[in-house]
């Protein structure tokens, strides 16, 4: 057990939320859009497919930019700039008439919604100490109930048959209102001082680049974490089908099941990460996601697969925030250097993790290749291990 810290939910800290809470409601908007590209535009779902591909590399980059606009801007700078260029970026998104700008312009909002949401997780963690992997997680269980609306919003305005366009005017609504209330901080209250400059020898180049060996085990657990959300995301809908007999649309909407069970997950999950161990949480959230995923391959009902995906939705809930906020501690200070490399394993992760499943999904198909995600899990259960037996 450890001590319960209970956390200042100060103005600084609700800033925090919102702008983490905007990422997600982007991040939520992209999957169920896909579709509804692909039918706007005349293309195929394979290359609407780029739109995940778009999002991996955006945040890839910004493992590159945002660090370098924390150097020039400071946190609040950086805050500020990154929620403007991504309201900005929303609206463009919403005005863009060719596919290859629809692509650009998701880049762009992943770009620098990364770099606001990694900035804003460093300004929780270095703000709450001993309280941040209960703060992180508190504030992704709040961005897990607001990303829930994303698909609503999408709903409603194909219902209406105005199309996925308005929804991104949405995005830009969210991200501009939230420009106003990041302007209410200070760079006092956000970190105006640099961990990495602190700690970084001006003499040692080499300084740079090197970060703590548990940092990189890590990193193996949050990339894991995402490969094991993002393959369910991606393709739990045709594994429903293809195990139930249901057809792919049905299975399509029951895919927000795993969401709420993210975000219900998160909520319940947050005063427990202030009194249990984050690596036996850790090692318990792959373990449940693992039965959530055995029982959707297992189930021969719709109503059973369900199941499996609320309890693989609980499962996940607790993997990234926990992980990430694990990579930062384990970062010997630099928490900024470590939320770009958080950044890019998170792209990487993404980009590969749904593609190399759908890849072995076309050769074997769908329920054997997703043999591939128990190994990613014992892949996170075993960093977890390793960096505790290191540490």
């Amino acid at each position: 057990m450890t001590e319960a810290v209970r956390p200042n939910r100060d103005t600084t800290t609700m800033a925090c939320y919102g702008l983490i809470s905007t990422w997600a409601f982007f991040i939520y908007f992209v999957g169920p859009v896909t579709p509804l590209i692909s039918q706007e535009m005349g293309v195929s779902t394979t290359l609407a497919g780029l739109t995940g591909s778009a999002v991996a590399v955006g945040l890839v980059l910004s493992g590159v930019v945002g660090p370098r606009m924390v150097g020039a801007t400071g946190r609040r700078g950086a805050l500020l700039a990154s929620v403007a260029v991504m309201a900005i970026a929303a609206l463009m998104l919403s005005a863009v008439p060719g596919f290859a700008g629809i692509l650009v312009f998701i880049g762009v909002c992943a770009l620098f919604g990364a770099v606001l949401a990694n900035t804003a997780t460093a300004v929780l963690s270095d703000r709450h100490g001993p309280g941040g992997a209960r703060v992180i997680t508190e504030a992704n269980a709040v961005a897990a109930w607001i990303g829930l609306f994303a698909p609503a919003v999408l709903g409603v305005m194909a219902g209406l048959s105005w199309g996925w366009r308005p929804a991104a005017i949405v995005i830009a609504l969210v991200a501009g209102s939230m420009f106003l209330v990041a302007r209410r901080t200070s760079s006092a209250d956000v970190g105006a001082v640099h961990p990495e400059r602190v700690v970084r020898p001006a003499t040692d180049e080499s300084a740079r680049v090197r970060m703590p060996t548990a940092f990189y085990w890590c990193l193996v657990g949050v990339a894991a974490a995402v490969a094991t959300e993002f393959s369910i995301n991606f393709w739990g809908a045709l594994l429903v089908a293809q195990r139930t007999g249901a057809d792919l649309a049905t299975a399509t909407v029951f895919m927000s099941v795993p969401i709420a069970g993210v975000a219900l997950g998160r909520t319940l999950g947050a005063p427990l990460v202030a009194r249990v161990s984050a690596n036996r949480l850790v090692v318990g959230a792959f373990l449940l996601a693992g039965v959530g995923l055995a029982i959707i391959v297992a189930a021969p009902v719709l109503e059973l697969s369900v199941a499996g995906l609320l309890v693989a939705g609980l499962g996940i809930s607790l993997l990234f925030p926990l992980t990430q906020s694990l990579a930062i501690s384990n970062s010997g200070g630099r928490s900024v250097h470590a939320v770009a490399l958080v950044a890019v394993a998170i792209g990487v992760s993404m980009g590969a993790a749904p593609f190399a499943l759908g890849a072995l999904s076309s050769a074997i198909g769908i329920v054997p290749a997703f043999g591939l995600v128990p190994a990613v899990i014992l892949s996170g259960i075993v960093s977890v291990w390793v960096r505790t037996r290191r540490a």
